[in-house]
């Protein structure tokens, strides 16, 4: 290799080896500054009088004073080892001043600004605050909030920051659509979940507002309507919300995947507690092999399981659910997929866990007990997964609350555990204007107004008055589900009511009374609730051509006794059900004081059946009651039972049962049975129009045991009717019409074979 390239290369070497030319350091001059001391600038140079620097601890330095946040601009140039520091500082903050901020005050925005007066003040900090202020608008539904910063000078450096909002309207939920769904139609999704698309009708609600914690609330309603209907491996996969261009309304869009629908197979138990055998627990499981599997079973037969257990002396256990499907069919267009699933208990002890603390979060207007008196477990508790999720439930449940969440966290000792209950409080007051037209009462109106957490104490208070040409009406309530700090229902309820019955009976009522009522739980589906009421009816403006039987009737009494309803449900959805059946009984007995003696006994029952995958829903329903005078007088006109209308369609109210012969005046009767089959299908138009169809056969019997003879037309026979009807749950309230043809009927009897409704609130 020739001499002079190795020397060439050694040469370059050593330039690059050699660190940078190093000065020293003779003075340091500062310039530009009003407000920050030399000293406090100086600190923040690392050098020395008499230090060597080179240009990496000039760069250094620099990096330094912009950290600060005191500095707009700074500039370090050396002259010969005399540094000269000119900087430029930032302002001071005099004062925040906010405009056109309608929707939230100034103590909410400024809680939220990280800035202050007297603060230093720079661009990235006013940037941060506006993006925190974004956030809160959008947390309040404004996602269209508009937020400009500007400034105004002031002596000494100092600057107001004015922060001018163009707050919009709130961004609604403009449509609402399920992707993935085959079982349950869009309507019924909607129904399950909190959030509502918007509409005029909506403007009393916030849940057309969308709100992201609200639609993670609604994937957990979502999945728990599913699991709770069979489908064991539901998901929701993601939720789309697309925000249109105006920033006014987002389209909100679930992507869902329901799997097979499961029924139960085999049950059993995998145990380590030798002293209990399978036969022993089989009795606390709550569902059966071949009916569908059903999530709330689940939690059930594990929180009876752990109760067991407990009282046997094993204080903590853990039990995991395992499940194995088989014989899954595949899904198809002609059939859902469905399969067997077998569920094994697995039973062991668990680690010895106290709650040692339970935390109350984020209520400002209910009371701390309205929560505590939920939950399942108190601090000293063992710790219990089940009780946890139970009680969790119960306080989603009061729908007082937007967001509910329980954080558990390690408590002092790695034995206890501290759980803080996380909640974000929402309107509970509801005010509802309706109007509507019906066949039977003609135009209709009423205003209701209620209060379902009254002074956060989670009592019910509500108000309401209605009217139409043939009824006015005015009702208060109230309700307290804890009554005496215990678990039980108490309520107390007034009315006065003037009806017209002139058509059907010749004759007007006036009715102005009250109950009060005491209900408490007897299991899981099971309800009991006795009362008391009194009623001071009078009846009036009899007409001179009435049945002799109403004319006797004339006059004013007081009716005054106590009654008794049981009710087991166990339907899968209260207001639109799909299956699961309903029992009830109700026992009433007048006579505790007052005018008036009579026993009256009714029960009845409901059963549904999902039919043909999603929308076809096969329902029975069958009720009976009878009323006597147990003194051995004849019952009252306005206690007796009427038949017809909505509950025996194809006739007039009150146009079956005994009747007056010369006056047609309607009797009523002292015993009713009735019946009805009804199915509910698709029309095979868009779900979003929400129009479905019914086919329905009703039948039923009304008759009197005392006014009998030649004035009295009853054949005590069966009455029956069969039609078709178009149910629409329109944006304006639900509509329905039905047209029935009876074909079981009498002479005599009131015919109405078109019926129309429609009524809303909003």
């Amino acid at each position: 290799m020739p001499v002079r390239f190795v020397f060439a290369c050694l040469l370059w070497v050593s330039l690059f080896a050699v660190p940078a030319f190093a000065a020293t350091l003779k003075t340091i001059t500062i310039k530009g500054n009003e407000r920050i001391q030399e000293s406090t600038i100086r600190a923040y140079i690392p050098l020395q009088t008499g230090q060597a620097f080179t240009q990496a601890d000039l760069d250094r330095a620099l990096k330094e004073l912009y950290e600060t946040g005191l500095f707009s601009d700074v500039k370090i140039t050396d002259a010969q080892g005399i540094l000269h520091v000119v900087v430029s500082e930032n302002p001071i903050l005099n004062e925040i001043v906010l405009e056109d901020n309608e929707s939230l005050s100034d103590d909410i925005i400024k809680q939220e600004l990280t800035l202050k007066s007297r603060d230093v003040i720079t661009a990235e900090k006013v940037k941060q605050d506006v993006d925190r202020l974004q956030k809160l608008y959008q947390r309040k539904g404004f996602y269209g909030a508009e937020i400009e910063a500007n400034y105004i000078k002031k002596d000494q450096n100092r600057v107001d920051l004015v922060l001018t909002f163009k707050e919009g309207k709130k961004t609604t939920i403009a449509r609402i659509t399920f992707v993935g769904n085959r079982f349950f139609s869009q309507d019924t999704l909607r129904s399950v979940i909190t959030s509502r698309e918007s509409a005029w009708y909506q403007f009393l609600s916030s849940t057309d507002i969308y709100d992201p914690d609200l639609v993670a609330y609604d994937e957990q309603q979502l999945t728990q309507h599913y699991r709770n209907n069979g489908f064991m491996d539901f998901r929701v996969t993601s939720v789309d919300a697309t925000l249109s261009k105006d920033r006014k309304q987002f389209a909100l869009t679930f992507f869902i995947e329901e799997g097979p629908r499961y029924r139960v197979g085999g049950i059993d138990f995998k145990s380590v507690f030798k002293d209990i055998t399978p036969e022993e627990l089989k009795p606390l499981i709550v569902f059966e092999s071949g009916g569908v599997f059903r999530q709330k079973d689940i939690d059930a037969s594990e929180s009876a399981l752990v109760d067991f257990l407990g009282e046997r002396g094993y204080a903590f256990v853990d039990i995991d659910p395992v499940y194995t499907p088989r014989d899954v069919q595949k899904d198809s267009e002609e059939g859902m997929a469905e399969g067997l699933v077998d569920v094994v208990f697995s039973l062991k002890e668990g680690r010895r866990v106290y709650i040692e603390q339970v935390n109350i979060i984020g209520n400002v207007r209910t009371l701390d007990k309205v929560i505590r008196r939920e939950l399942t477990f108190a601090e000293g508790d063992p710790y219990n997964a089940i009780k946890i999720r139970e009680s969790e439930k119960n306080i989603r449940n009061l729908g007082y609350f937007k967001n509910v969440k329980f954080d558990v966290k390690e408590g002092s000792t790695p034995d206890q555990s501290i759980i803080n209950i996380e909640i974000m409080e929402q309107p509970t007051g509801e005010l509802s204007l309706g109007a509507g037209f019906s066949s039977t009462e003609s135009f209709l109106a009423d205003i209701r107004l209620r209060e379902r957490n009254f002074l956060g104490r989670g009592q019910d208070v509500r108000a309401s008055t209605s009217v139409s040409t043939k009824r006015q009406q005015i009702d208060l309530g109230v309700a307290d589900p804890y009554f005496l700090d215990r678990k039980l229902y108490g309520g107390l309820d007034f009315q006065n009511l003037v009806r017209d019955f002139q058509d059907e009976s010749s004759y007007d009522e006036e009715r102005l009374g009250g109950r009060a009522t005491l209900g408490f739980d007897l299991g899981p589906d099971l309800n009991q609730r006795v009362f008391y009421f009194a009623n001071n009816v009078k009846i009036s403006n009899v007409d001179e051509n009435a049945s002799r039987f109403i004319k006797d009737q004339e006059g004013e009494y007081l009716t005054s006794g106590v009654g008794t309803r049981f009710t087991y449900d166990k339907l899968d959805n209260r207001i639109q059900p799909s299956e699961g059946y309903m029992t009830y009984y109700e026992a009433n007995i007048a006579g505790v004081g007052g005018d008036v003696d009579y026993l009256r006994n009714e029960i009845g029952a409901a059963k549904y059946w999902p039919l043909y995958e999603k929308d076809w829903v096969l329902s029975t329903e069958a009720d009976t009651g009878y009323v006597f005078d147990y003194s051995g007088g004849d019952v009252r006109i306005n206690d007796r039972f009427f038949l017809g209308g909505a509950r025996l369609r194809g006739f007039e109210l009150a146009g079956v049962g005994p009747r007056d012969r010369t006056t047609g005046d309607a009797l009523g009767g002292q015993y009713y049975a009735r019946t009805s089959a009804q199915l509910r299908f698709p029309l095979g138009l868009p779900e979003e129009l929400g129009l479905s169809g019914v086919s329905f056969v009703d039948a039923g019997v009304l008759s009197d045991a005392v006014n009998e003879g030649p004035d009295v037309q009853d054949d005590n026979s069966i009455r029956a009717s069969g039609g078709l009807g178009l149910a629409w749950r329109s944006p304006f309230g639900p509509v329905s019409i039905d047209y029935a043809i009876p074909f079981a009927k009498e002479d005599y009897d009131e015919e109405d074979r078109f019926r129309f409704s429609f009524g809303t609130q909003f």
